[in-house]
């Protein structure tokens, strides 16, 4: 028997007892019968709904789905078109498909199919078209730009034994293509994709970076006097006049509003200084690392950026010939703004890289046939070792 059954045969007593006995036990009974429903009370708010719920549980991220081809040879990724998203190539013969792929659901779409060989493929800074490059002849490449459903938007073609381009990341629009001859003489060239044109421009140097949407940055070289370094010069794409910035410059790198310059540290061979600089020429950072030599150059390690917030790079542990390092790389994520930095992997290989818009994964070998987790500091393969 409960307490409160227990309680509640006390209210029937006998005649015999005296009346303010009865109203005593009375009054007392009435007492823990309250206290009996109280407690009843409580359990229902401790058990029922009423109870303040749990914190709602956090499902884990799923695992990596790798990347299975039914028919055709896996030719590489391309990069990223969301934070879960990357686009892929498979080879068939001489034609080639395009694939979309979701790396935690496998989910896969077939977006664009060329009857061409296609020897690479671009994604625009705004993730909204693909540039792809397809090979006519040996000497002929065909350009085209297509929506992320693989519409085609615009179709060029260039003669050229070898072709470069950078696409705008302040117009989508513009991209700026190099058609190399057999000699390495080159042409510059300006593809207008809402205007559907292309157009030759005058330019100095066939590499160059996208200052802003009307201007490009290049390192201006001495034909006549080969050099490590070289002047870093500014020039507007409809115009021939150029403007010297700086001086003694080894390498140039554009990114989301602004460039990274690389160059010795007074003069010491043995060092690199990355400066990063705004679309003005204003310094935010600047760090020093230890240099690889590759016999008069320097080996610079892969690297990325994610918008205008941070740097990823391969760092060797100390300087050397780069053909007897032997002791890895440590990858390192630089905040462009603080110029602090912090070791995410170690012995690593010195191998490109391509970053996740979010900086939570980067892409990863000479395919992209590797994902980087850099919360977990794990390296997993995308696909399946028997595609490879």
């Amino acid at each position: 028997m409960s307490n409160c059954q227990k309680q509640k045969s006390n209210m029937h007593v006998k005649p015999a007892y005296l009346h303010v006995g009865f109203f005593l036990v009375l009054a007392f009974s009435l007492l823990l019968l309250s206290g009996c429903q109280k407690d009843d009370d409580s359990e229902i708010e401790a058990d029922g709904k009423e109870a303040n719920p749990p914190e709602a549980i956090i499902e884990p991220k799923e695992e990596i789905v790798p990347i299975e081809v039914e028919s055709g040879q896996f030719s590489g990724i391309h990069g990223w078109l969301s934070e879960e998203t990357v686009l892929y190539t498979v080879s068939k013969g001489a034609s080639s498909d395009i694939y979309i792929n979701n790396l935690y659901t496998g989910e896969k779409s077939l977006i664009y199919t060329s009857e061409l060989p296609i020897v690479d493929v671009l994604i625009s800074p705004d993730k909204e078209h693909l540039f792809i490059h397809t090979s006519v002849s040996t000497y002929e490449g065909l350009l085209t730009v297509t929506d992320r459903q693989g519409k085609v938007m615009d179709s060029q073609s260039l003669t050229a034994a070898e072709l470069t381009y950078t696409w705008n990341p302040y117009n989508p629009n513009l991209i700026l293509i190099s058609a190399f001859s057999e000699d390495w003489t080159f042409s510059s060239y300006l593809m207008n994709i809402e205007e559907k044109s292309l157009n030759e421009l005058t330019l100095k140097e066939p590499f160059v970076e996208w200052l802003n949407s009307g201007e490009v940055v290049y390192l201006d070289w001495s034909s006549e006097n080969p050099a490590l370094f070289a002047p870093l010069v500014k020039q507007a794409i409809d115009s021939e006049q150029n403007e010297v910035i700086l001086d003694q410059i080894f390498q140039v790198k554009g990114f989301e509003k602004g460039i990274m310059t690389i160059t010795a540290e007074n003069d010491k061979m043995d060092k690199a200084v990355y400066t990063f600089m705004t679309d003005q020429f204003e310094v935010l950072s600047s760090f020093s690392v230890p240099q690889l030599t590759n016999y008069s150059d320097w080996l610079i390690p892969y690297s990325d950026f994610v918008k205008n917030q941070s740097f990823l790079s391969f760092q060797p542990l100390h300087s050397s010939e780069a053909d007897l390092y032997q002791n890895g790389f440590q990858l390192i994520n630089t905040n462009l703004s603080s110029g602090e930095r912090e070791i995410l992997l170690e012995n690593a290989e010195n191998e490109p890289l391509s970053c996740s818009p979010d900086g939570n994964a980067c892409l990863y070998g000479y395919y992209f046939e590797k994902l980087i987790l850099l919360e977990k500091g794990e390296i997993v393969s995308l696909v399946k070792e028997e595609v490879l």
